[in-house]
């Protein structure tokens, strides 16, 4: 079971410029769905998965890691985070 020592708080343009989150054809952070998408995003290194979720202000939180729980979409980023890391993106 992983231990968890360090919990990071950042910004969505933090996040996004410090893991290069995978862009649409647009420009734009690509967001999978968390159903119809599931296929794709399970075969993918997990440390490259990130889940944006409910959260209890109502404004919603990206996670790092494949969650299960109150998941809305998920993101993928080139650069992957690290083992033992709680990552918490707010805007």
């Amino acid at each position: 079971m992983a231990t968890f020592e360090k919990h990071h708080y950042l910004t969505y343009e933090e996040w996004a410029d410090k893991y290069d989150i995978v862009e649409d054809e647009y420009g734009m952070h690509n967001a999978f769905d968390t159903h119809n998408d599931w296929h794709y995003i399970s075969k993918l290194d997990p440390q490259t998965v990130w889940t944006f979720r409910d959260s209890e202000d109502g404004r919603g939180v990206i996670t790092n890691g494949i969650g299960l729980v109150n998941r809305l979409e998920y993101y993928v980023s080139k650069k992957p985070w690290n083992e033992g890391e709680v990552i918490e993106v707010r805007w």
